[in-house]
């Protein structure tokens, strides 16, 4: 009977712990998604080219 209780502690537990998982994951798709949505929005250039598109006048550091 003892064995029966603390099997379903355990249970119940791990239940909480994949209720926890599952939470996180939702938040970390939506955290994913609203990246995604701001990248594209900034003109879909996700093939690493991080150059400025103004350029750089030199003549102000002399």
């Amino acid at each position: 009977m003892i064995a029966s209780v603390d099997v379903e502690l355990e249970v119940y537990e791990l239940l909480e712990q994949v209720d926890s998982l599952r939470q996180r994951a939702k938040v970390q798709a939506t955290v994913i998604g609203l990246l995604v949505r701001l990248l594209r929005r900034r003109g879909d250039n996700l093939d690493g080219d991080r150059v400025p598109k103004s350029p750089v006048v030199f003549s102000q550091w002399k």
